[in-house]
Formats: C-alpha cells, structure tokens, sequence
C-alpha cells in the first residue's frame, strides 16, 4: 500500500512480536512510499497430543475440538499437520477421513489435515461400548516477520523480527497513535517516542533517585 503522496515526512510505528515499538520516519525525496510485511521462516512446529474418550455411548459419531497449545503465537497463519493418530472405533480430524472399519490408525509421514487455532474432529461408535480418539498433532507456523519499505519499486528500509508485525503510517507533522512528539536536534527536528517504553524509563530513574 502506498503512503504519503505530496507530503514531506512519513512515520511508520512498527512492533514485532511482544517487542518494543519502533519508529521509522521516511522524508521527502523518499516519499511516496509503500510499506509491507512478509511472513519468512517457517518453524519447526509445535507439537500435541491429544486424547479424550466417549464412556458408555450409544452407537453413532461424535465431536471433538483441539484447540491450538499457548506457543502458537497470534495473528500468524497456522497449518495443522497429523503424525499419528488412533480411533477406535473410526472417525475424522479436519480434512482427514479414516474410512469404515473399527479401530483405525494413521502412521507415516506428517499429513496437512487443516489450517487455523482450532481443529474439528470426529470419533464413530459402531457397539455400545466406549470409544476413544488419540491423535498427536504438529502446529506449523511462520515465526519470522519482515517489514520492508519501498520507494518507487526499490527497498529503501528493511528489518526483520518475531511475528506477528504490526505497523501504522502517519504523514507530516503527526505522531503515530500511543506516542510521545518531542524536540530533536536532528532533521526533521522532532521524534516520535513510544509512550509505554518512555514512562518505564522515566518511572525507572524516579525510583533510583
């Protein structure tokens, strides 16, 4: 997307992951500019396991949901990979179907069954017996940002960091949202200061004085 077309400064807030924000301020020759974020490096995974079992139920399917552990951060996109699995008696887990039979297993290599924090699945009792789901899951997700910044088609700006990567692009004089505007010595004579990170400063020398 392209920013500040005609003015004479843009400022770019970023933050990566659950760093600090940053500023970046682009000045006029650079301007306009288009500002974008890319997903880099894909991790290794977390891996789950999962079990629940269905005590005395009638005959028939039933559902269940594994939701995403706390390590899969937020606002990535998340694919779900089976590496095993057992159900007994025969049943689903996202795009994964067992087929007809009692007692299913799924072994071999890890198998793209799904995307997203949640995954549906389903255990089918055939006796009027229990019946169980064990499935071991492998969340995969892209673990490292960039933000990349380009004026007339070339990168003039690039860093890279944890996901998720926010920004927010504001023209001339203006600060992005929860900062601080204060005088600089250095072109274009002011900075934008992130609020949070320069009241922990200040809170820290007041509690060494």
């Amino acid at each position: 997307m392209t920013y500040c077309t005609g003015k004479d400064l843009a400022t770019i807030k970023y933050k990566f992951g659950e760093g600090e924000d940053k500023v970046l301020v682009v000045e006029k020759e650079n301007l306009p500019v288009q500002v974008a974020k890319e997903q880099i490096k894909k991790s290794s995974g977390i891996r789950t396991n999962f079990f629940e079992r269905f005590e005395g139920r009638e005959p028939g399917s039933y559902s269940f949901t594994v939701n995403a552990p706390s390590g899969v951060p937020e606002g990535v996109e998340v694919e779900i990979y089976l590496t095993s699995g057992t159900w007994d008696d025969y049943g689903r887990i996202g795009d994964y179907s067992t087929g007809y039979g009692i007692v299913k297993k799924y072994e071999g290599e890890p198998l793209l069954v799904g995307k997203g924090r949640t995954i549906q699945g389903s255990v089918t009792n055939v006796e009027p017996v229990s019946c169980y789901v064990r499935v071991s899951l492998d969340w995969r997700f892209e673990n490292t940002c960039k933000l990349v910044v380009f004026h007339k088609n070339k990168v003039i700006y690039e860093e890279t960091g944890d996901c998720p990567l926010n920004f927010q692009t504001t023209c001339d004089q203006d600060c992005p949202p929860r900062t601080l505007k204060c005088a600089s010595s250095k072109y274009p004579g002011y900075c934008c200061l992130p609020c949070k990170s320069t009241a922990n400063k200040i809170r820290n020398l007041g509690n060494k004085l």
